[in-house]
């Protein structure tokens, strides 16, 4: 369980890093403005969504009535061809970055909250993408099988996409006024380059086992 609680907490750091989506483009927004607190209500409504949709991957791809690992040729393929179309659509993303703009008005309370969590819980794909980043860790063994295990990779999730976007309003803080759109969409193709850097290694497993 354990490891399962450690395993959620990077997977959902890793899942909140990228930028372009309309979850971060609130919370940087709201943070640019000052307005912390319901940047990080919109963080934490959206966090508690994905970590359903990453229970329901972790739980129904672990009850699988049959080995995944003879799958392995496979499952690295399908990553590989996944994390390649992540990281050039982040790369592409973050040539053309620009900062969300909006009205003056703050929130009401809780609304923010309730609206983190719509957005996510009203995005169905979250399911295939979290099913996907399940696979590899279900089929080498990493984490057991179960609710229990489910419960600690949920609560794990919540965490690592808190502490990426906890860190995210801390770097926008220290760095308010001074941040351009260029700085945050270096970021962005960092971070597509390092999703690439994954693809290559799942590839160079798929292509291991052909041989």
């Amino acid at each position: 369980m354990i490891a399962a609680f450690f395993i959620g907490i990077l997977l959902g750091f890793l899942a909140a890093v990228p930028i372009a989506g309309p979850i971060a483009a609130l919370i940087l927004s709201r943070a640019l403005r000052g307005q912390y607190r319901p940047a990080f209500q919109v963080a934490l409504g959206s966090a508690l969504a994905e970590s359903v949709y990453a229970g329901v991957a972790f739980y129904g791809i672990g009850s699988l009535p049959f080995d995944l690992s003879e799958y392995g040729l496979w499952i690295d393929g399908l990553a590989a061809i996944i994390l390649l179309i992540v990281g050039i659509a982040l790369i592409r993303a973050g040539k053309n970055f620009t900062l969300p703009q909006e009205d003056d008005a703050p929130p009401s309370t809780g609304s923010s909250l309730l609206l983190g969590f719509s957005l996510c819980a009203l995005n169905p794909t979250l399911l295939a993408t979290w099913s996907s980043m399940i696979v590899p860790v279900h089929s080498g063994g990493w984490v057991e099988s179960g609710i229990a295990p489910m419960v600690m990779f949920m609560v794990g999730v919540i965490g690592g996409a808190l502490a990426w976007n906890g860190s995210l309003m801390f770097f926008v803080r220290w760095l308010r006024g001074k941040l351009q759109d260029t700085a945050i969409g270096r970021v962005q193709i960092v971070t597509g380059v390092l999703v690439l850097c994954a693809s290559a290694y799942f590839g160079v497993r798929a292509i291991g086992a052909l041989l």
